[in-house]
C-alpha cells in the first residue's frame, strides 16, 4: 500500500515531464518552420525586383491554397485517429496516404484546367505548378511525421522539420543570390521538398513498415471533411484577398501587399506559440473554474499588451523596419503600416477567446464564425478592391477580424460569465 502511495507522484511527475517535452518540441518545430519561411521571404524581397517578388509570392499563395485540398485537414484528423488507436498507426497512416494521392491527382487536374484557361498566364503557370508540387511533397512528408505525436515522440518531427528548414534556407539563399531567377528558386524549393518527403517516408517504413490497404474513398473523404473545412477556411481567410487583388493591381502592388502580409505573420508568431501552450494548459483546468478564469484573464492581459506594444512599435519605427528588412524599394509599404498594425492588435486580442471556445467544446462556433468572415471577405473584396485597391483589402480584413473577435467574446462570456478583462482576477 505504501509503495502505491509513493508511486503516484512519480507517475504524475513522468506525465508532466512528457507533456512539457511535447510542448517544447512542438514549439521548436513551429518556430523553425515559421522562422525559416519568414527569412526566406525576406531574402527574396532583398534580391528580387518588386515585380518578381510580387509574382513569386502570389504564386506561392495560390499554390498553398491548392495544397489545402491535399492536406484535407489530416494534420488534425490523423493526429486524433492515431492517438485513439495506437495499435493501428501503420494502417491509418497508409490508408490516408492513399487519399492524399487521389487528392494530389485532383489538384493536378485543376492545374491542367488552369493551363487550358490560360490562368493567370503561361509565364506564371509554370511557377505556380512547381510551387504546388513542392507544397504537395511537403504535405506528404509532414503526413508521415504526424503519427509520432501519438506516441509522444515529438522529437522525431522536430528533428526532421529542423533539418528540412535548414537545408531549404541554404539552398534557396544560394540559388537566389547566384541567379535571381524565380523559376530556378521554385525548383530549389521542389528539390528540397522531394528530399524531405523521401526521408520521412523511409523513416516511417523503417519504424512501422509498409501496408497496401484498400480504402473506401467516399467514406474517407466524408470523415475528413469537417477537418478540411476547419483548416481550409482559416488558411484561406488571410490569402484570398491576394488572389482577388491580382486582377486589379500591378505585380509591384502585389509585392507590397505580400510584404506587409509576411511582416504581419512574423509579428504574430507569438500566437502560434501561445496556442500550443494555452489550450493544453486551460484544458487541464476545465474542472477548476476559478483557476481557469484567473489564468485566462492574466494571459488575456499579456496577449493584449503584447499586441498593442508590437502595433505601436512598428508604427513608430515603420520606415526604419521596412528599410532594414526589405530595402528601400519597399518604402511605399509605410502607407499601409497603420492598417496592418490594427490587424496585428486584433489577432492578439482574439487568441484567448478562441482558446476558451475550443476547451468549452464550442469549436463549431469558431468554424462557423471564420466561415462567415471568409464569405464576408470574398463578397466585400469583389466590391471594394476595384475601387480602393490595397487600402480596401485591408479595411475588409480589419472588419472581418472585428467580426471574429466580437463573436468569440460573446460566446466566451456566455460560457464563463466573465469578460476575462477583470483586473482583480489577474492579480
Amino acid at each position: 500500500m505504501m509503495l502505491g502511495i509513493f508511486c503516484i507522484p512519480s507517475i504524475n511527475a513522468v506525465k508532466n515531464t512528457v507533456i512539457k517535452n511535447n510542448i517544447k518540441y512542438s514549439t521548436i518545430t513551429t518556430i523553425s518552420r515559421l522562422v525559416s519561411g519568414f527569412f526566406l521571404i525576406f531574402i527574396l524581397a532583398r534580391f528580387l525586383s518588386l515585380e518578381d517578388f510580387g509574382n513569386f509570392t502570389y504564386s506561392l499563395v495560390l499554390a498553398n491554397l491548392l495544397v489545402l485540398i491535399i492536406d484535407y485537414g489530416y494534420n488534425l484528423k490523423l493526429s486524433k485517429d492515431t492517438s485513439n488507436n495506437i495499435n493501428n498507426i501503420s494502417l491509418l497512416t497508409w490508408s490516408t496516404f492513399k487519399v492524399k494521392i487521389f487528392l494530389t491527382l485532383f489538384v493536378a487536374i485543376i492545374l491542367i484546367v488552369l493551363f487550358l484557361l490560360n490562368y493567370p498566364n503561361n509565364n506564371l503557370f509554370l511557377l505556380i505548378s512547381i510551387l504546388t508540387f513542392s507544397s504537395a511533397f511537403n504535405s506528404i512528408a509532414n503526413h508521415f511525421l504526424i503519427p509520432y505525436r501519438s506516441i509522444d515522440k515529438f522529437d522525431i518531427e522536430t528533428k526532421f522539420a529542423f533539418i528540412n528548414n535548414i537545408i531549404l534556407f541554404i539552398t534557396v539563399f544560394i540559388t537566389t543570390y547566384l541567379f535571381k531567377d524565380i523559376i530556378l528558386i521554385a525548383l530549389s524549393f521542389l528539390f528540397v521538398k522531394i528530399f524531405y518527403c523521401t526521408y520521412t517516408i523511409k523513416k516511417f517504413i523503417g519504424d512501422y513498415g509498409f501496408k497496401n490497404v484498400n480504402i473506401n474513398l467516399k467514406s474517407e473523404l466524408k470523415g475528413g471533411l469537417p477537418y478540411a473545412i476547419h483548416i481550409g477556411v482559416g488558411a484561406i481567410l488571410l490569402n484570398i484577398d491576394t488572389v482577388i487583388l491580382k486582377e486589379f493591381v500591378s505585380d509591384a502592388q502585389i509585392g507590397l501587399y505580400q510584404a506587409g502580409m509576411r511582416a504581419l505573420a512574423a509579428s504574430t508568431i507569438g500566437l502560434g506559440i501561445l496556442n500550443s501552450v494555452l489550450i493544453p494548459k486551460l484544458s487541464h483546468l476545465i474542472n477548476n473554474r476559478k483557476k481557469l478564469i484567473a489564468l485566462s484573464t492574466k494571459i488575456n492581459f499579456i496577449s493584449i499588451f503584447l499586441g498593442g506594444f508590437i502595433a505601436i512599435f512598428i508604427n513608430i519605427f515603420s520606415n526604419q523596419l521596412i528599410y532594414i528588412v526589405y530595402g528601400d524599394k519597399f518604402l511605399e509599404l509605410s502607407k499601409y503600416v497603420f492598417n496592418f498594425s490594427i490587424i496585428i492588435f486584433l489577432r492578439y486580442s482574439t487568441i484567448l477567446y478562441g482558446a476558451i471556445l475550443t476547451i468549452s467544446n464550442l469549436q463549431k462556433v469558431r468554424t462557423y464564425t471564420v466561415s462567415i468572415a471568409l464569405i464576408f471577405i470574398i463578397i466585400s473584396d469583389l466590391i471594394i478592391i476595384p475601387l480602393y485597391k490595397l487600402d480596401g483589402a485591408l479595411y475588409i480584413l480589419i472588419i472581418a477580424h472585428l467580426i471574429i473577435l466580437i463573436t468569440y467574446y460573446i460566446y466566451s462570456y456566455r460560457s464563463f460569465k466573465t469578460s476575462f478583462l477583470n483586473y482583480n482576477y489577474a492579480k
